[in-house]
């Protein structure tokens, strides 16, 4: 289903699903990445390496305004809670790269 919405949206050439990377490969797509999108849920009380890698790398990263996610400081994280704050937190950051520099710095 994931793939015919890429493909019927035309988004093919900016999203790519990815199975499971080994360590060099999620270090690698992580510093590559603009923003990190983690909307783990239902959320069971685990924690996110890739969101801590992202992190500690300083990307922009967003996610849901739930459980452990929630307790992130609010100028490190960008936290939704639906789809239409994703997709409308998602246009802000794309565009503005000083504000996703900010975030970075912040989360880093």
């Amino acid at each position: 289903h994931l793939r015919d919405l890429i493909r019927d949206h035309g988004l093919d050439e900016c999203v790519r699903l990815q199975g499971p990377p080994s360590d060099e490969e999620l270090h690698r797509l992580i510093a590559e990445a603009d923003v990190l999108v983690n909307l783990r849920y239902p959320h069971l009380g685990e924690c996110s390496w890739s969101l801590l890698e992202g992190l500690w790398q300083g990307k922009a990263c967003v996610v849901w305004r739930h459980g452990y996610y929630a307790e992130f400081p609010d100028d490190v994280v960008a936290k939704v809670k639906s789809l239409p704050e994703l997709s409308a937190t998602l246009e802000a950051l794309a565009g503005d790269p000083g504000r996703r520099a900010r975030q970075g710095a912040r989360a880093r």
